[in-house]
């Protein structure tokens, strides 16, 4: 793989080319057949995975809780964040 760092113009859109070794181009090749979808956009997808992954740019907080599973994995009062305080003074009156 070279060094030389390319500009890229981001007032339009841009074309990469690459070249790929056989055992990644075998890869890319099965996923294209598996997925059917075409190499610009096998190639968008991954390069945005790893553009995210690298300047940690995840994506919106709410749709990743929500991905893996976060969102509604407890249980509880529906109504807990609004009433959380009076619950907690029961709760310690209980104990006192």
């Amino acid at each position: 793989m070279s060094d030389i760092l390319y500009d890229i113009d981001m007032s339009s859109e841009c074309r990469i080319n690459a070249r790929l070794d056989k055992a990644l181009a075998r890869k890319v090749s099965l996923v294209r057949k598996r997925t059917r979808r075409s190499l610009s956009l096998i190639v968008k997808e991954s390069l945005t995975r790893y553009c995210d992954a690298e300047l940690g740019d995840g994506g919106e907080p709410l749709a990743i809780l929500k991905s893996v599973g976060f969102i509604g994995c407890a249980d509880g009062p529906e109504d807990l964040s609004a009433g959380y305080k009076k619950d907690l003074a029961r709760s310690l009156g209980r104990k006192a």
